[in-house]
């Protein structure tokens, strides 16, 4: 009874300060809001919400972006019609490298455009205004016209075994991009294959080759085959803005929750201060009462602090909370608990108000900083993030990556970052329970 008493007046004390009570609460969510609309756009990149800008350098002579199609007057000819024939081949060839860059430009997350000159495409790139330069050379239809069938059928042996030089084109990135930019390449270059494909087995030098390709555009035109798809995306509640944000508010919300720390030791400073933490200590009742009925009213500003990130990330931003919702209680209650226990320890140590500047200040950021807060845990290196398993703060963070970043919650997962910060918590209260205890004595 006594602790709900000293909580009580606790409260009260919390609630006199207004302003800063109000500042606890609305600061986090104004800080989530800067982070997510000036940095946001590198979460998305990461996570592949950004096309990929190829620059088109064309040395080659001949039609490149833009460029209308030569009309193909022979496409309607008989098989046997030679010099229609070699019309039609020459048509073809000419439109070769615009079909190529089309094919490449089909997909939905490259954006081609053309830069006037090499130099200028390498520049480009380093400004990261794009993230791949396709270089075709002076010698590509050349090259082209060397390509056989049989270079086609077999890629690793043939004239085209030495990969995209073989046909005098050059892909370009730089080593920040190389990840990506080899991906990209490597799908490019899989359009020019296939783009170059049917022009090589129209030209065979066998007639039974050259008249089944005929046969089968004219199928083709009769009946057009199915749209080509390279990928098939899998649809998830989540969209670009709310998959952000479920990075950005339990990150922050995690790092201002300890914050409390500076908050509770402020308090119990105070109380040493006007002389009622030794007035406390004199009463009939035990540390462990004056501990928890100081602790309650922090911890329950603390639920109410996350409640309302949550749900502002939900209103505001569009956040998800994932597929099982209700999760998110026990990871709340835990984390709170965890905060505030460091909060209770760390209050029965520092002893002057410059103290907490120097030490609780200190203490929270670097803890934010270990354990991913400020970034994605996913970035940080793997020592890091063994290291950050030493926290709280990376506990919470892998529960709430599961929560709110995957379709089929791992539920054991959950309950092991629940225990952990429990563990946390029974260590922190019991360490402050001691040095209360002794200075007591």
């Amino acid at each position: 009874m006594r602790a709900l008493q000293i909580t009580l007046k606790d409260l009260r004390l919390l609630m006199r300060d207004r302003r800063a009570a109000i500042v606890l609460l609305l600061l986090p969510l104004i800080f989530i809001t800067i982070i997510g609309l000036s940095t946001g756009q590198i979460l998305n990149a990461r996570d592949g919400g950004d096309d990929v800008s190829i620059a088109v350098v064309n040395l080659s002579g001949l039609p490149g972006l833009a460029a209308e199609a030569t009309p193909d007057n022979a496409s309607a000819a008989s098989s046997s019609d030679e010099p229609e024939s070699e019309s039609r081949s020459d048509a073809r060839r000419r439109n070769a490298l615009r079909d190529m860059l089309a094919a490449i430009g089909a997909h939905d997350h490259f954006v081609l455009s053309e830069a006037a000159t090499h130099e200028r495409a390498r520049e480009d790139l380093d400004r990261g205004a794009v993230a791949l330069v396709l270089v075709v050379g002076p010698e590509f239809p050349e090259k082209l016209a060397a390509v056989e069938l049989q270079d086609i059928l077999s890629l690793r042996t043939g004239k085209l075994a030495s990969g995209p030089r073989s046909l005098d084109l050059l892909f370009e990135t730089k080593a920040s991009l190389a990840k990506i930019g080899e991906l990209a390449a490597g799908v490019a270059y899989s359009d020019v294959l296939r783009s170059i494909a049917p022009i090589v087995a129209g030209d065979s030098s066998n007639v039974f080759v050259r008249n089944a390709v005929r046969l089968s555009e004219q199928k083709a035109r009769e009946n057009p085959p199915p749209e080509f798809q390279l990928l098939e995306v899998v649809q998830q509640k989540r969209g670009t803005t709310s998959m952000m944000y479920e990075t950005l508010v339990p990150s922050y919300t995690v790092m201002f929750v300890f914050f409390l720390v500076n908050i509770m030791a402020r308090s119990f400073i105070a109380e040493r201060d006007l002389g009622t933490l030794r007035r406390l200590k004199l009463a009939p009742i035990s540390p462990l009462g004056i501990l928890i009925g100081k602790n309650i009213p922090f911890y329950v500003l603390s639920l109410v602090q996350t409640a309302l990130l949550f749900l502002g990330g939900r209103l505001i931003f569009g956040m998800s909370w994932g597929a099982e919702p209700w999760l998110l209680i026990p990871v709340i209650v835990c984390t709170s608990l965890a905060a505030t226990a460091l909060g209770l320890m760390v209050s029965t140590f520092i002893r002057t108000d410059s103290q907490v500047s120097a030490y609780g200040n200190s203490l929270v950021i670097v803890l934010a900083g270990i354990s991913g807060c400020f970034m994605p845990r996913k970035w940080l290196p793997l020592l890091m993030q063994k290291i950050s398993l030493g926290t709280p703060h990376a506990w919470a963070l892998m529960a709430y990556d599961e929560i709110l970043s995957h379709e089929h919650v791992i539920g054991a997962q959950i309950a092991k970052s629940c225990f952990a910060l429990l563990g946390f918590a029974a260590v922190f209260f019991l360490v402050g329970w001691w040095k209360f205890r002794a200075d007591a004595e």
